[in-house]
């Protein structure tokens, strides 16, 4: 009898394994396609606060900063092959995706970051762990005088996330609207938003702040910085939301990147 039951002990731990797999959730139908270079339409980043039955829409982003929202990492907490985290500013040749889900009508909120991780997986071969190190960080914390937020009221016709347009004017050069976001989803944005100010580590919320907010930035990008022109940074447009971005030394959880195809896999 004991032989008997140390034979079926592997297969109760197959079994339980295989039923764990086939439980993990993901989407009832995902379209994943790569966007033609140069193409100057919106760029979009829906957070994944998507409730039952809805549409995840990601538009014209790279494929960096759509495992940063599947992980809930910012910038800087990604490591990987070069082509992923260090990729091109040239707009013109840079690898950009678009991914239109819909979320099942039985699906719980808490479950949607689980779904585009297994997307990942699935269409572009992702394999990661992840590691707590200490590094450089822009801890995102709140001003003296007090946060300047509106808090978000909901709206069904408007998704939650940031969308930026590069705008051409004079003294701006990009602009963001976001969307019933939290501190902690605005500190992922930022980088997404404009990363050429955050080369030096991932923004981290520190501020303590639980709502959830609709906001607008305004900033120039640092080449435009670099070439001489005038205007506010992207430390201006977040302190006048009240809060501030303090460069220092913090632990930081990081998402390494083991395996991942740049070209994902037939929809």
């Amino acid at each position: 009898m004991l032989k008997r039951l140390t034979l079926a002990a592997p297969l109760l731990v197959a079994f339980a394994a295989f039923a764990g797999a086939q439980a993990r959730p993901e989407f009832e139908v995902a379209s994943v396609r790569i966007v033609p270079p140069g193409n100057n339409s919106e760029s979009y980043m829906q957070t994944l606060d998507v409730g039952p039955g809805g549409t995840l829409r990601i538009s014209n982003r790279r494929l960096d900063e759509i495992i940063m929202v599947a992980y809930n990492i910012s910038g800087r907490q990604l490591s990987g092959p070069r082509w992923l985290t260090e990729p091109t500013t040239d707009p013109t040749v840079v690898t950009r995706y678009e991914i239109v889900a819909k979320v099942p009508d039985d699906a719980k909120k808490d479950q949607i970051p689980l779904m585009l991780q297994k997307l990942l997986e699935d269409r572009f071969k992702l394999q990661v762990h992840r590691e707590s190190r200490t590094t450089q960080v822009y801890a995102l914390g709140v001003a003296k005088g007090g946060p300047k937020l509106e808090t978000s009221v909901p709206n069904g016709d408007r998704p939650p996330g940031c969308a930026r347009v590069v705008t051409g004017g004079a003294g701006i050069g990009a602009a963001a609207d976001c969307y019933h976001i939290t501190a902690e989803q605005l500190a992922h944005q930022l980088p997404s938003l404009s990363p050429a100010y955050f080369r030096d580590g991932p923004v981290v919320d520190r501020t303590g702040l639980t709502g959830t907010y609709d906001l607008h930035l305004e900033w120039m990008m640092q080449q435009q910085l670099d070439a001489g022109l005038t205007g506010p940074t992207m430390f201006t447009a977040v302190e006048k939301l009240g809060l501030t971005l303090e460069k220092k030394r913090d632990t930081a959880e990081m998402l390494i990147v083991d395996h991942c195809e740049p070209t994902p896999t037939e929809n």
